[in-house]
Formats: structure tokens, sequence, C-alpha cells
């Protein structure tokens, strides 16, 4: 008779990592920078894109510039972008904006323009879910605590008056529990 109560799921909040792909996010602003592409393409890409689709934080910082770049129709190469960026906080690598452009814009196949429709794809895909997540924290800080009851079988065995003078002998001493703050 198997026991069917699952442990209580533990409080996620302070443990997980967001849902992220720091490989998709680096393509996407390497094909930005250095794909040779038409301006429009550039254009139409940056479009379906904001800061909240990047979760590595140079990304998120890095992004407007690129996409202010474009409406400006300013060219969008790793030295204008760098430049743009120095009154920004850089990243912790060395040589700062420059270094951390370096390291994002090597080939990470985001040329191709259906790559890069795929890359951005994968950051919306994963926005959402980081969204989602964003939610349910908001929702869970506000909470009520209550109180909850657990029900488990109320015997041990399948027919309790089976083989025994009293059926009350195969009561499940564990066939509730109550979680007083839940």
């Amino acid at each position: 008779f198997p026991q069917q109560r699952r442990a209580a799921p533990t409080n996620p909040a302070t443990t997980r990592q967001p849902p992220h792909d720091a490989s998709a996010e680096a393509a996407v602003p390497d094909a930005l920078i250095t794909a040779p592409i038409r301006m429009e393409e550039r254009i139409e890409t940056i479009a379906t894109l904001t800061e909240e689709h990047f979760h590595v934080e140079a990304n998120r910082v890095a992004f407007p510039t690129v996409r202010d770049l474009a409406a400006d129709g300013s060219p969008i190469d790793a030295v204008t972008v760098a430049a743009r960026l120095r009154d920004k906080p850089a990243p912790e690598v060395p040589d700062g904006w420059v270094g951390y452009l370096g390291t994002v814009i090597a080939d990470q196949g985001g040329a191709s323009p259906a790559s890069r429709r795929e890359h951005v794809a994968i950051l919306e895909r994963l926005r959402r879910c980081r969204e989602v997540l964003r939610v349910c924290d908001e929702t869970a800080a506000h909470a009520a605590k209550v109180e909850v009851r657990l029900y488990d079988n109320l015997f041990r065995v399948p027919f309790p008056e089976e083989g025994v003078e009293d059926f009350l002998v195969n009561l499940n001493p564990d066939s509730l529990e109550v979680v007083k703050e839940a």
C-alpha cells in the first residue's frame, strides 16, 4: 500500500536561478554588432527585443545603446557601442566595456537571419518564464498564512478488517498531518 503523500515544496525564491541562456544572449549582440546585415534587418531584430529579454546585466545595459544607435541611424560597431557605454558601470572584466564586447563579439553564430530569429525567440521564451516567476514571487509575498490538513490513507493496508480481530489496529497514525502556517 504505497505512501501517496509527497513532501511539501520548499520556498525556491531564495535558491532558484532565473531561466536564461547566456549563449543565446551573447549571440544577439554579436549579430547586431558584427553581422554583415542591412540596417533594416538590425532594426527589425531590435524592434522585437527589450531590456527584459536579457538576464545578463551587461547585456541589459548594452542593449539600449545598440537600440539607440540603430534608431539614430548610426553605425553599430564595437568601438561605437563601447564609446557610448563609457558612462555606464562597466562589467568586471579586463578593459571594461571594450573587453566585454570583445568577448561577446566572437562569432556566436548569429549572422544568419534564421539563427538570429531563433536566438531572439529563445530570449523571448526565457523572458516570459522570468516574468511568470516574478509574478509568482510577488503573489507569494502577499499570501496569507493558512492551516493546511494533509490527508493520507486512513488505514495502513487495503483491507483493514481482514486477518485481525479489531480493524482499528490497522489505522494509519500518520493519516493526517496539520501544517499550522503554510
